[in-house]
């Protein structure tokens, strides 16, 4: 590899390096729903309280790291979001596997209560066969009477979705799978504003408007939920979309050598690696490492003898 190709790799680096600083800096909720935790892992507390979905797999194969909504009742609550408010930009993103079926709607994440009035009811998610999806499967970012909208999805795979909108241009951008996709926008009834001025009370996988019952629940799987303070760029996109978060059980008789190359004597839970997939995305694995002492029994059986 020559000079200028190093200083190239290098250039990158520093640069991919100040996008997640930016992204991640500005993270306001963060649900990753690791072994069924509700908990919002930034510093905010916007924690999540679940009525009906159950644990699932997530894209990965991990076991209890993913909800399952039923379409029929399933749904949490945030409540009001810290850390946000309603007049600022925002990015919503979220790894989400639909089988809401083509010509129902499925709500991924929505106010709770908000007026049905232009502008003041947030919700994001799958539409049904109307004017504006006339095929339906339709990904919808609305305000109610302001539309960004895509074209039929028909594709019942893990699909990461970032929503963007931008409290100064107003504009919002639809990404899936780190990409941009969708800027077009439609206005209906008249509605001549695009600017957000709801409430952010917000609920997962249904949607509820003051004085009616909640509905058009989502069916499916969701997983990795983020809401971060600004609107992302193109590339802070994709770089959210790239990385990706594991966990590494590991039960050991005895100090443990680990890939990071540390021999650990203890249990630990904290320690990182990074890994980098032929495309360039991180893999970023948290050891969750438990040391057994000597001997350990369990019923009739020795586990660990010295």
């Amino acid at each position: 590899m020559n000079f200028k190709s190093i200083l190239q790799v290098f250039l990158f680096l520093i640069i991919c390096s100040s996008l997640s600083a930016q992204s991640y800096d500005s993270l306001v909720m963060y649900l990753p729903f690791n072994n069924g935790n509700l908990n919002d892992s930034s510093s905010y507390g916007n924690d999540a309280t679940s009525y009906g979905p159950i644990l699932s797999s997530d894209r990965f194969g991990n076991p209890n790291s993913a909800y399952y909504f039923d379409g029929i009742n399933d749904y949490m609550t945030l409540g009001t979001i810290n850390g946000l408010l309603p007049s600022s930009s925002h990015t919503i993103s979220f790894w989400a596997k639909t089988l809401t079926s083509k010509c129902e709607t499925g709500i991924v994440i929505a106010t709770d209560g908000g007026p049905a009035s232009t502008n003041k009811a947030l919700h994001y998610g799958f539409r049904s066969c109307i004017n504006i999806c006339p095929s339906g499967n339709c990904f919808n970012m609305d305000f109610y009477n302001t539309h960004q909208v895509t074209n039929s999805i028909n594709d019942t795979n893990w699909i990461h979705w970032t929503l963007t909108y931008d409290s100064a241009s107003l504009n919002r951008v639809i990404y899936k799978d780190g990409l941009k996709k969708y800027t077009s926008s439609v206005n209906v009834k008249g509605a001549t504003s695009r600017r957000y001025i709801g409430s952010l009370n917000l609920q997962i996988g249904a949607v509820r408007f003051s004085g009616l019952p909640r509905g058009d629940f989502f069916k499916g799987y969701l997983d990795d939920i983020k809401i971060f303070d600004f609107a992302l760029d193109t590339a802070q996109v994709y770089d959210n979309f790239c990385r990706s978060y594991t966990t590494d059980t590991i039960t050991s008789c005895g100090p443990y050598t680990w890939t990071d190359g540390k021999t650990y004597t203890a249990s630990n839970n904290t320690a990182k690696d990074t890994f980098i997939n032929a495309v360039g995305c991180d893999s970023i694995v948290t050891l969750n490492l438990t040391i057994l002492p000597y001997p350990t029994i369990t019923g009739n059986n020795i586990v660990c003898i010295g």
